[in-house]
């Protein structure tokens, strides 16, 4: 009998604590989701040459899930392991903060001359979003080796399991206040 009613009891908390729960649930996805912001990082192409000059374009794009841009003017800060980023045509390192304009910062990420690849990260606040870029070696190479032409190390490069930009599932959400 003592056991049935620790039972009950505890079918009763868990009761009081799930309809406790269901009434926060409630307040937090009512009206604060317009609020709510998501970053999307996205690099028109995830993989370049690596020959020191070829550039590619990366958009942080912030906006807020019902389609409203953030204001012109915000700082995004990017970060790169590999590569230098190039702002106003000027190398600027593997850290720049750009400001926004039409809901979006881009800067342009230049490849190294070795075959390697970049994490990058863009962040604003307390959202963040990262993607890869790879930079895959053109080098014809030298001598009687074989399988050193550019077509085959590209076509080798496509054949591998090359770690594609990230797209996340559901964007990270932040409001600002």
């Amino acid at each position: 009998m003592k056991t049935v009613k620790m039972v009950i009891g505890c079918l009763m908390l868990i009761l009081l604590s799930l309809t406790a729960l269901s009434g926060c649930a409630e307040k937090s996805t009512s009206s604060n989701t317009s609020n709510a912001y998501y970053l999307l990082l996205t690099p028109e192409n995830s993989s370049i040459p690596a020959d020191g000059t070829t550039t590619t374009k990366l958009t942080a794009t912030i906006q807020t899930l019902s389609g409203n841009k953030i204001t012109d003017g915000v700082l995004v800060n990017f970060q790169t392991t590999k590569g230098s980023f190039i702002v106003g045509g000027n190398t600027a390192g593997q850290n720049v903060s750009v400001a926004t304009l039409g809901g979006a910062a881009s800067v342009n990420l230049q490849a190294t001359t070795i075959s390697e690849q970049a994490f990058v990260t863009a962040s604003v606040g307390g959202l963040s979003n990262s993607t890869f870029v790879s930079f895959i070696s053109t080098s014809t190479g030298t001598g009687t080796g074989t399988g050193t032409g550019t077509g085959q190390v590209l076509e080798q490069a496509r054949g591998q399991a090359l770690v594609p930009a990230r797209q996340p599932h559901q964007p990270p959400l932040l409001r600002l206040i």
